[in-house]
């Protein structure tokens, strides 16, 4: 009876759930739009202008489905593009880490801001990388692996025996050596994530954070400043306000100097 409750259990779970093993979003739009949706899988802050992001039922809904404080961590999972309006799937979000299960939702990019990552530091150190040939002999032995976001993060995830590393297939992708000297290996696995080890230094979960994560600029509530475009110029209506304002300026200066001439012709 037990096996049959098991097996009847096991035809309810949706195919595209237990796929992979890989658990798909219980979103009704998403479902519905799954092939337009792009793969994303990073963290990120709130960071609304007005202290807060609207999470909504669907791109473009009217009616709010959860509003969350500045600061808080969401896990966005998924993005799609509404119009030229991006915007992600909110898997689960806390003001701790990590983050509690949350029903899911939808979000503006624009009021988010990305959480320092393992991509985000390949993104600045990638062109450092290189590719890692030696054998991993400490693999089969019993030692103790400290599994790093990434090199100086000065956080790590968890610690695992070495020999559970490569029970389940975990190889170094590349490798990286920081300013010190100390070698880092890049991990993949479907069981310990996305990690680096420090190669030169398994077991050491002391190492200092020369590299930390840089701090959170959040929008404040009430904060007035020019926004910036994501290159780094001027956004459109920031430009328009500073051109306004410098018309008027060159206006006032020329009346005066035009009103000097004719006073003193007269």
């Amino acid at each position: 009876m037990f096996l049959s409750l098991v097996i009847i259990l096991s035809l309810t779970v949706p195919l595209s759930a237990r796929s992979d093993g890989i658990v798909e979003p219980n979103n009704d739009f998403f479902a519905r739009n799954k092939s337009a949706c792009v793969d994303l899988g990073r963290s990120f802050y709130g960071n609304g202008e007005t202290g807060s992001i609207s999470i909504k039922t669907k791109p473009g809904a009217r009616d709010e489905f959860s509003k969350i404080g500045n600061g808080t961590r969401l896990y966005i999972s998924h993005t799609y593009n509404l119009n030229g309006d991006i915007w992600g799937l909110v898997e689960s979000y806390s003001s701790d880490f990590p983050t509690d299960i949350s029903p899911s939702g939808w979000v503006q990019m624009e009021q988010l801001l990305l959480i320092y990552d393992y991509i985000s530091f390949e993104e600045d150190y990638g062109d450092e990388f290189y590719d890692y040939t030696e054998t991993l002999g400490w693999f089969n032995s019993a030692v103790d692996v400290v599994m790093w976001t990434w090199p100086g993060s000065g956080y790590y995830t968890s610690i695992v025996e070495s020999r559970y590393l490569s029970n389940t297939g975990t190889t170094v992708e590349y490798a990286y050596r920081d300013i010190d000297g100390r070698e880092w290996g890049f991990t993949k696995s479907k069981y310990y994530g996305n990690a680096w080890v420090c190669l030169s230094d398994l077991s050491n979960k002391t190492i200092p954070a020369f590299n930390p994560a840089p701090e959170p600029a959040l929008w404040q509530p009430g904060e007035e400043h020019l926004a910036l475009e994501p290159s780094g110029g001027l956004s459109l209506p920031a430009l328009i306000i500073i051109l306004v304002v410098a018309l008027a300026l060159v206006t006032a200066v020329l009346i005066r100097v035009f009103w000097r001439k004719k006073t003193n012709s007269g």
